[in-house]
């Protein structure tokens, strides 16, 4: 994911697509914040990563991903790729049994963001709204003009 979007910032979120609110809440936070740029979001890339490869196959992600914006990028992969990538960000997951072998998953709710040569930069907390994140963004923008 890095190596291909090198020269752009990257907005990195996680979830699964089966989730009813927070997940849903994170997107439209993030995509909005986006938008908000005007046409410093040209040099934003966000992405939504599966904790639920099981579940989210690609075909299951592009369909959900696309109901956000059509830039928005939804990644999957094999299971232990999925929870190699979930340490590095330091993703919490624990998938949590429901009723009838259901099941949802407990995770780490943030938005990463990380600059043009694919370093940590800022975490924005669940909460957080487009316009927080759209300042901190641009404000980043600015300084690696500089």
């Amino acid at each position: 994911m890095d190596e291909a979007y090198r020269g752009k910032f990257m907005l990195v979120a996680f979830g699964y697509t089966h989730c009813s609110d927070i997940c849903p809440t994170l997107l439209v936070n993030m995509t909005h914040a986006v938008a908000l740029l005007g046409p410093d979001g040209a040099d934003v890339q966000p992405f939504f990563i599966t904790l639920d490869p099981t579940r989210d196959t690609p075909r299951v992600l592009a369909d959900y991903v696309a109901a956000f914006s059509p830039r928005l990028i939804g990644l999957t992969g094999p299971e232990a790729f999925i929870e190699d990538i979930a340490q590095k960000y330091r993703i919490k997951v624990v998938k949590q049994p429901g009723k009838e072998g259901d099941y949802s998953i407990d995770h780490t709710v943030a938005i990463f963001l990380m600059d043009r040569d694919g370093k940590f930069l800022d975490r924005f907390p669940n909460g957080s709204t487009p316009e927080q994140i759209a300042d901190k963004i641009r404000e980043r923008i600015k300084a690696s003009a500089n």
